[in-house]
């Protein structure tokens, strides 16, 4: 991987064609580095590079390590950005300009000041649980296995296309599935819920490898399993995806339990305020407390 990335620089290629400064190469392979060093996903490494790759293309001939705010909210605002994006742009530049002062390129962040967006609570949204029901009930056996996968173990659509026959612990005491390099690259354990092992034999578990293989061999990407599995959905009418059954997941062991760390530790969130918000879905005392407020005098 190193190799790969400070001798190869394949990553490197243009997105437009445009050129860029005579060091983006050299930064961004460093700055690439960095996050892999952190264990962070490829995909993740993937969409930053790409950032930075379209900011230098902006700015060219300047390096991104002499541009300012100002160049950089200039991009920004040609790019019709929404907050979510904008906001999410914002910290990936400034994780850029945070890993180049370690290492001693710059002493400088021209992200510390810019404003980001307020960010609205986005709450899940559960698949229903007829819905959920029906889809399991109908669905080929690879994507049956991953419905189980999502609803009843909470992974996401890279940790099931990723998930290793050895990473079923089916014959502990308790037995248990180990989630190996989730999202931030933190691993986590959680019980095995009684219904993926006959999902995950009905789908030709192996004896070895990748979990859940295409018709004609090979693993999935995060993205094809999602793709796979949410055109299936659609087809049956469902208006959701795999990663709402994810959601469902959240909020049924939340309402079980109400221990936000708890399912906070199942979820893989790095951060409580992720999980709080399936709390918004345990309102029967908020119901009752609502609904009896009356002004009117008795």
């Amino acid at each position: 991987m190193t190799r790969r990335i400070l001798d190869g620089r394949k990553f490197s290629k243009r997105l437009t064609g445009t050129p860029v400064a005579g060091d983006t190469d050299d930064l961004v392979a460093r700055y690439s580095l960095h996050q892999q060093r952190r264990g962070l996903a490829e995909s993740t490494v993937k969409s930053r590079r790409q950032k930075l790759l379209l900011l230098a293309e902006d700015v060219h001939p300047a390096s991104l390590l002499d541009i300012d705010r100002e160049t950089i909210e200039t991009f920004l605002d040609g790019r019709e950005l929404g907050p979510r994006a904008r906001y999410r742009y914002i910290s990936d530049f400034a994780g850029f300009y945070r890993a180049m002062m370690e290492d001693g390129r710059t002493d400088r962040d021209p992200t510390m000041y810019i404003r980001r967006p307020r960010q609205r609570i986005a709450l899940p949204r559960p698949i229903a649980d007829d819905d959920l029901d029906r889809a399991l009930a109908q669905a080929p056996p690879t994507i049956a296995a991953a419905l189980t996968l999502a609803a009843y173990e909470g992974l996401r659509s890279r940790e099931i296309a990723h998930l290793q026959r050895d990473d079923i612990l089916d014959t502990n005491a308790p037995p248990m599935l180990h989630v190996v390099e989730g999202k931030g690259g933190r691993d986590r354990v959680l019980p095995l819920h009684p219904e993926v092992m006959p999902a995950l034999r009905r789908a030709d578990l192996p004896r070895s490898g990748r979990v859940l293989r295409r018709p004609r061999g090979g693993g999935f990407s995060g993205t094809s399993m999602s793709k796979l599995v949410n055109d299936y959905l659609h087809d049956l009418g469902i208006d959701a995806t795999l990663h709402q059954v994810r959601h469902w997941f959240g909020t049924k062991t939340y309402q079980a339990t109400r221990d936000l760390r708890l399912v906070q530790a199942l979820m893989g969130h790095s951060s409580p305020t992720s999980t709080a918000v399936y709390a918004q879905y345990a309102i029967e005392g908020a119901e009752v407390a609502v609904g009896g407020l009356c002004a009117r005098r008795q």
